[in-house]
This record gives C-alpha cells, sequence and structure tokens, in this order.
C-alpha cells in the first residue's frame, strides 16, 4: 500500500486551533454521526473536573505543499472526525453550562473551558494521500484494531468489489433511499423498523445479482462475469421494477407489505437471477423486465392469504407472520414465484 512510502510525520495542535481551522474550512471530516459525537462530549463534560480524559492522535493528509510547512492548516481527516465534530460543537455547550443554575454543571463547563485552552493533540500527518488512499487507509486501521462499521466498510473499502457496488447502488437509486436503508443497527427489528432494507441485507441481494448465491463468501474478491457499472443498472433496474409494483414508502411497513419479510425479498432476488449468472447484460436486462413483469398482478400485501402457506410462524402480540428464514423456505417461494413467471421463467 501506498502509505508505506508516502512521508510521514506527527504534528502537534492546540485544540483551539483544530476549532479554528474548522470554521475556517480548513478541515474536511468524514461523515459523522451526530449520536457518536453526543457521546464524546458527554465523555468530555464528564472527566473535564477530573481531567483524566484520553485523547488519542488524530490521522490526516495534506498536499505536498502543505506537507512541507511546519504546521499545515488544510487537513484530510482519516481518523477521528467524530471527535473533531464534538470539539467544534463544544463552545455553544460550554457557554449554555455556564449559565446553569446547577453549580456542578457550571463547574464541569469552567473546568473544561480551561482544560480546552491549555489542551494539545497529535496528528500523525501523511502527504499527498488520494481519496482512495485515505479511505483504504481507514479500513486498515479500523479493521486489524477493531470492529469497523459496515456502514463505514461500504463506503470506504473501495479494493471490494461487493462494497463498490453497494455503495453506488445507494447513491444512485433515489427510490430506493426514500424505502429506506438502514446503516446505523446492524438488524432490522420488525414491525418497529419500517425501513426497507439493512445494509447486510442489501449486500446480500446484490451478491445473488452477482453470483446466484443466498450466503456470502468469506473472501474477498468476487468473481465477476459482468462490468460493475453493468451490475449497478441491473440492480437499480430491478429495484425500479419491484417499486412500480410496491409504494417505496410502504414497502418496509410490516403492517401493510409482505415484502419486509426479508426471506421474500431474498427469493424475489433468487427468482430474478437464477440461471443468468453467465449472460450478457442485455439479455439479463429483458430476463429482469420479462421475470417482474410476470408478477405485476401479485398482492404483496400481508392480508394476502397465500403467504401463510409458506414455511413461517406468528409471532408477537399482534399475531404477525413472519416468514422462516432457511435456504429451504426461500427456494419454496422461489418455485412459487417460478410457476407464475410461466413460459417466461422458462426461456
Amino acid at each position: 500500500m501506498t502509505s508505506q512510502t508516502n512521508n510521514h510525520r506527527i504534528v502537534i495542535y492546540s485544540i483551539l486551533e483544530l476549532i479554528k481551522m474548522i470554521q475556517d474550512e480548513k478541515v474536511k471530516m468524514k461523515d459523522t454521526s451526530q449520536l457518536h459525537v453526543r457521546k464524546i462530549k458527554k465523555y468530555l463534560f464528564d472527566n473535564a473536573t477530573s481531567k483524566e480524559i484520553y485523547l488519542p492522535p488524530l490521522v490526516a493528509t495534506t498536499d505536498k505543499n502543505q506537507f512541507a510547512r511546519t504546521k499545515p492548516i488544510k487537513l484530510l481527516i482519516i481518523d477521528g472526525s467524530h471527535r473533531l465534530k464534538a470539539f467544534s460543537q463544544l463552545e455553544t455547550e460550554i457557554n449554555r453550562a455556564m449559565n446553569s443554575e446547577i453549580k456542578a454543571e457550571m463547574k464541569k463547563a469552567y473546568d473544561l473551558h480551561y482544560m480546552l485552552e491549555d489542551t494539545k493533540i497529535a496528528v500523525q500527518l501523511y502527504e499527498g494521500f488520494s481519496k482512495e488512499e485515505a479511505d483504504q487507509l481507514y479500513i486498515d486501521m479500523n479493521t486489524k484494531g477493531k470492529q469497523v462499521a459496515l456502514s463505514k466498510r461500504i463506503e470506504y473499502d473501495s479494493r471490494n468489489i461487493l462494497n463498490q457496488i453497494t455503495n453506488r447502488v445507494i447513491i444512485s437509486n433515489n427510490v430506493l433511499k426514500a424505502a429506506g436503508i438502514e446503516t446505523e443497527r446492524r438488524t432490522i427489528i420488525r414491525p418497529t423498523n419500517k425501513k426497507f432494507l439493512s445494509l447486510s441485507q442489501l449486500r446480500r441481494i446484490i451478491y445473488v445479482f452477482i453470483t446466484e448465491k443466498t450466503e456470502l463468501s468469506k473472501e474477498k474478491n468476487v468473481e465477476t462475469v459482468l462490468q460493475v457499472e453493468e451490475y449497478i443498472e441491473l440492480i437499480n433496474l430491478w429495484l425500479n421494477e419491484l417499486f412500480n409494483m410496491v409504494d417505496p414508502y410502504e414497502i418496509g411497513n410490516f403492517n401493510k407489505s409482505m415484502l419486509a419479510n426479508f426471506p421474500l425479498v431474498m427469493a424475489l432476488g433468487l427468482y430474478t437471477n437464477n440461471g443468468c449468472k453467465h449472460k450478457n447484460f442485455f439479455t439479463r436486462k429483458t430476463i429482469i423486465k420479462e421475470r417482474m413483469d410476470a408478477l405485476k398482478d401479485v398482492d404483496w400485501s400481508k392480508r394476502n392469504p397465500l403467504w401463510q402457506t409458506f414455511n413461517g410462524s406468528l409471532k408477537g402480540r399482534d399475531q404477525f407472520f413472519y416468514l422462516d428464514k432457511d435456504l429451504e423456505t426461500i427456494q419454496q417461494i422461489v418455485k412459487w414465484m417460478e410457476s407464475q413467471g410461466g413460459d417466461v421463467y422458462r426461456r
């Protein structure tokens, strides 16, 4: 990897210097979770009086001209965006707490205010990383030492073709965004969560388009037949055909849509792609449209009694019907879909 040959060094900044650079838009950070930022701010407030605060070094890159300066004033943050965002939001909260009627809160605010004036933080600075190199370093740092969120792996790990395609599909399909992709949690708990798919579920569907298999391989590299752009277009075509059949704003609503049951979505992906892995792009486009069109008259609502003929069980206070998640059940549904497709499916 390029990071082994790029120049790098440690630079010490005061917290106030970094905050000013952020305000002047000299620092570019990764997208952050405000929930995570709030947790860091609480940690800083709670430990300001004891001064038992651990601030690990930030990791950043800058261009060659900036790197030559004693203290560069333009940074692209590779690791530490949440910490920096927390610092940048502290001033308003400190001022608010200073005017609190609760003496303990006032004391914490003053302690944190004076501490920040004297606090410095180390930045591990690399010279001239491209965005792709910076993203890969972020992934390497977070996967070797700790578990990195799936959403971050998908967004930044450009070496993994499955992640590349997943990220591009999310970015390019506005109707999918409307249907909802759960990025904060690993699983979707029904019926409370009404988002259509979790990130891991979307990856599994995309994996079906590439391999016709339901279980993800542990191998990092997935063997592909088509170009990345072609897979993205096929997946978006399939999603758009699906959203023409079912309202995207209701597809994840377990009270209304049977497609809020992921085994049914997985079966639909398999039905659409079975026998197509080695077909060319244009043939696959035609097949997707024909096979999805064959299901256009299906009642995908929860009230359709058909769904309870498949393996599953009634659960919860409201006795919702949940399809079983095993491969046998999914194949059972696929066979039913094939029967609906008739001659179209057998082409």
